[in-house]
């Protein structure tokens, strides 16, 4: 690459240069499995997968089961996603993937929704060694990280709905009180409408925002999802 540009773009480059009908695509140099598994997840995806993952039995990062079950929680996938070291990928599935959309910063989001089989294939661990990442790889998965919650999950539509429920429900006690000591106290002239605006503005901001971000998410959903429909494969019927 003429400079730093990130892994996911990395990667998008040399699939653009592979040339072959099946593809592998690296997330690391580092070799902590034997080296048959290569050809076992070739051979995985001879049986009809048009990407098969390959898996290492070990424990993961926080950060990174953090992502993956707030990910597969908020998505709709068909496919959960994991932490895999390497994949093959067929001819078809790389076409699929650039005609869904090729710009989008997470490439293993587009894989799980492509419609695709997907297979995988779990290893034992030998030579466990951490990878050395960069202060500019850090922060480039934290912004990808990011990102792709923002695209492919609801977790922002969540959140401001839940923060517009329990705003709903402050406005309703707030009401009650206001009314309350309306009528048994004494309060200064204007009190009462000036907390009952303040209340009702603060749930319509949330208000407001959740609609914004529903509406954005259905804009993403259209630029991204380019096709009309998605099949896994034809079978002729005898």
């Amino acid at each position: 690459m003429s400079f730093f540009q990130g892994k996911e773009i990395s990667m998008n480059a040399g699939v653009d240069l592979a040339i072959g009908d099946y593809v592998y695509q690296f997330d690391t140099v580092t070799i902590d499995y034997d080296i048959d598994v290569i050809m076992d997840i070739y051979k995985k995806s001879l049986k009809g997968y048009d990407i098969v993952n390959a898996i290492p039995n070990k424990k993961r990062k926080f950060t990174s089961k953090l992502f993956y079950s707030i990910f597969n929680k908020y998505s709709n996938f068909a496919y959960k996603l994991d932490t895999e070291t390497f994949q093959i990928m067929s001819r078809r599935a790389i076409n699929r993937i650039y005609a869904i959309s090729k710009s989008v910063p997470y490439r293993k989001a587009i894989q799980a929704n492509s419609g695709l089989k997907i297979g995988s294939i779990n290893y034992d661990v030998k030579n466990d060694t951490k990878d050395q990442i960069d202060s500019k790889e850090k922060k480039e998965r934290s912004k990808n990280a990011i990102n792709s919650l923002i695209l492919f999950t609801d977790i922002s539509y969540k959140i401001t709905l839940t923060f517009s429920m329990i705003m709903l429900a402050f406005i309703v006690f707030v009401t009650i009180y206001t009314v309350v000591v309306f009528f048994t106290e004494n309060p200064v002239e204007g009190w009462t409408p000036t907390m009952l605006f303040l209340a009702s503005g603060f749930f319509g901001i949330f208000l407001i925002l959740t609609i914004i971000i529903k509406y954005l998410s259905i804009i993403l959903n259209l630029i991204f999802k380019k096709t009309n429909f998605l099949i896994e494969s034809i079978d002729k019927i005898k």
